[in-house]
């Protein structure tokens, strides 16, 4: 006497994709790829509107009026070290005055913030950088976030092997059905 296989230890059966099937795995897998060209393609604006001031912007001389550490307090009260670094420069016979170093808006460590004020000195003539659209607007450090290029980078990286990988998942149409170990 032959034994029969059991329900729990019975072989798994391989059987070819339904067309329903095929289609809706194409829609799935589509879809994804979609979003992520989608993603890459934010990533690539957020890093345009990033960059934004330092396109087009213009070297212009400026002179270090004032440079020190000051402290004050962020939204949750902790507090921040941060550089304040005025300086003045000239654009087209008009003088502006400000205090921004970077071309980003975003927070530093207070380790930065000493470093700034090591940096520029009362009376230093710098170099400045302007725009020509709105030259009251300079900074003294062009910055990029690099985080952003990772934005980019890995949905671009992700489309393109899942649609290199396509023809072979689609080569490969069967399921498995039934109960295996």
């Amino acid at each position: 006497m032959t034994p029969q296989p059991s329900a729990t230890n019975r072989p798994t059966e391989v059987r070819p994709w339904t067309r329903g099937e095929r289609v809706r795995a194409g829609v799935a897998y589509w879809v994804f790829v979609l979003a992520c060209c989608i993603f890459a393609g934010t990533g690539w604006y957020a890093l345009r509107l990033e960059s934004a001031p330092t396109r087009g912007a213009v070297p212009v001389t400026a002179k270090i009026e004032h440079a020190q550490v000051v402290s004050t307090r962020d939204a949750r009260g902790h507090e921040v070290k941060r550089p304040l670094i005025i300086y003045s420069y000239a654009v087209g016979g008009v003088r502006y005055t400000t205090d921004r170093i970077t071309s980003l808006r975003r927070n530093h460590s207070d380790a930065w913030a000493a470093d700034m004020v090591r940096r520029y000195h009362v009376g230093e003539n710098v170099t400045a950088y302007s725009s020509p659209t709105d030259p009251g607007s300079a900074f003294l450090i062009a910055e990029t976030d690099w985080r952003l290029y990772g934005f980019i980078i890995a949905p671009l990286v992700l489309a393109i092997a899942l649609a290199v990988y396509w023809p072979w998942a689609m080569g490969s149409r069967a399921v498995k059905s039934g109960t295996g170990s």
